[in-house]
């Protein structure tokens, strides 16, 4: 399955693919609200966002370019440490 593919399916659809076939590579929450997940799935990597409180999927999403991946690839300014 490509990542093209998967972005297209259903989103109930693609996270029980996830859950059967994924590994969950971190888990972070996000504001006391939210659970992020990222997964490993195939040969590219997707994010499930979970409201904490009643644990409802709220989003499924294929990294599939660089703007996905900026919340993850944010780059700090080390010159202070030096």
């Amino acid at each position: 399955m490509t990542v093209k593919q998967y972005a297209k399916l259903a989103t109930g659809e693609s996270y029980l693919l996830l859950s059967r076939h994924g590994v969950m590579l971190d888990e972070v929450t996000i504001y006391g609200m939210l659970r992020l997940r990222l997964y490993s799935f195939h040969n590219f990597y997707v994010q499930v966002l979970f409201n904490k409180h009643d644990h409802k999927l709220l989003e499924v999403k294929a990294l599939q370019d660089e703007d996905d991946w900026s919340a993850y690839l944010e780059t700090k300014d080390l010159k202070s440490l030096f």
